[in-house]
């Protein structure tokens, strides 16, 4: 089939392809739900390190509500894990917040096999954006990021709430 492929057929075929991939792209690095995948590794990899961090960083930031430092460290952890907003930026960071943590997409991986035959694949793979390997799947490299940011209001309404829980005496 792919020697009796007209050029439209080959352009037609290539566009295809670049679309698919660029879409692919776009869902991965900017999507929510792409986002909110990394979202369960945030606790997961959560260290004592991190919590003092945290507690540091807390105390630079002036939206923070001040109450939050009559707070156990693991307690503030645990609102703080509890208030994450998942923002997708570049290997070069985010441009604002409190990093909790942070996942690199790196690369991409685009099954072909439900757009062309594995041949026709081939037959086009030099014209096409992404790297297309010999087992039909297309390859894209991105520097995106999706860090995992603390969400300051609903970190101060943690605080808020466990203030009118347990007011001090």
């Amino acid at each position: 089939m792919t020697e009796t492929m007209t050029q439209e057929q080959r352009d037609d075929l290539v566009e295809a392809i670049n679309a698919l991939c660029e879409q692919a792209l776009e869902y991965e690095t900017t999507h929510d739900d792409a986002g909110g995948a990394y979202e369960f590794m945030v606790p997961e990899g959560w260290a004592d390190s991190d919590t003092d961090r945290l507690v540091s960083s807390l105390h630079n930031l002036p939206d923070v509500d001040p109450r939050f430092a009559r707070l156990d460290p693991d307690q503030i952890a645990a609102y703080a894990l509890d208030s994450v907003r998942m923002e997708p930026g570049s290997i070069f960071g985010p441009l604002t917040g409190i990093v909790l943590g942070a996942w690199p997409v790196q690369e991409i991986e685009i099954t072909l096999h439900d757009i062309a035959t594995e041949a026709e694949v081939q037959a086009v793979a030099g014209d096409c954006d992404a790297y297309i390997s010999d087992s039909g799947f297309a390859y894209m490299a991105t520097d995106a990021v999706w860090f995992a940011l603390l969400d300051v209001d609903m970190f101060n309404a943690y605080v808020d709430q466990h203030m009118s829980d347990h007011p001090p005496h």
